[in-house]
């Protein structure tokens, strides 16, 4: 379970402040799928980035079951995400001179896996996203939703509990994007808890729960 007891975010120019979250409490139950919407620079991003340990909060807690992840610090908090948190993003943000296979592989590199574990977990990963006969391929040699599916398929192979996702499909056509909710909705339905940000209505009523930020606070 995520929780999130009056949660503050303030960024600093000089000495100048900038609220991005004011006193946020959120509650996020195992295997729940989220769909977070706002405008733009309602505090999102900076929320989903606290919930997956890239950023830090100023106030308030943050535990994920019994981890006091708003205490860690540093190489905690990297073991943090390395443990729990896979992230999906809009621009797919795959390594251009990887491979498909490679890019995959990566979380599962840092995890230590051996060489044919590796090998299995990503070819299961690739099929489970229709892309295994793309293995050998770049990502510039590929569709956006390739691409996509690829990003997925990394997210899914070190098995961490919580997905979160910076508007997936914002650089894909519709029927693209339509696609790309679909498998993630399937996984989510395969018990991960699924965090998805969208601007999108059609896709933010496939989840389970819409929060909506304006100006730092969720609204009710």
């Amino acid at each position: 379970m995520i929780t999130l007891s009056q949660v503050t975010k303030t960024y600093y120019n000089g000495e100048c402040p900038t609220p991005a979250l004011k006193g946020i409490d959120l509650t996020v139950e195992d295997g729940e799928y989220i769909a977070i919407m706002g405008t733009s620079g309602s505090g999102k991003s900076t929320l989903l980035n606290i919930i997956g340990g890239m950023d830090t909060l100023t106030e308030g807690e943050y535990f994920y079951n019994d981890i006091p992840v708003h205490q860690l610090k540093g190489n905690e908090l990297h073991q943090f995400r390395k443990e729990h948190v896979s992230f999906v993003f809009q621009q797919f943000a795959l390594m251009n001179h990887y491979t498909v296979f490679e890019n995959v592989e990566i979380p599962l590199l840092a995890k230590g896996f051996p060489k044919k574990e590796r090998k299995r977990i990503v070819m299961e990963r690739l099929e489970q996203m229709g892309i295994a006969d793309l293995a050998k391929k770049l990502p510039i040699h590929i569709s956006g939703g390739q691409q996509q599916r690829c990003a997925i398929a990394r997210a899914l192979a070190s098995d961490n509990s919580i997905i979160l996702a910076d508007e997936p499909t914002g650089a894909l056509d519709k029927n693209t994007g339509m696609e790309i909710m679909t498998l993630l909705q399937e996984i989510n339905q395969q018990g991960k808890t699924l965090l998805v940000i969208t601007h999108d209505p059609g896709i933010a009523a496939m989840a389970h729960r819409i929060i909506r930020l304006e100006d730092g606070c969720i609204q009710e």
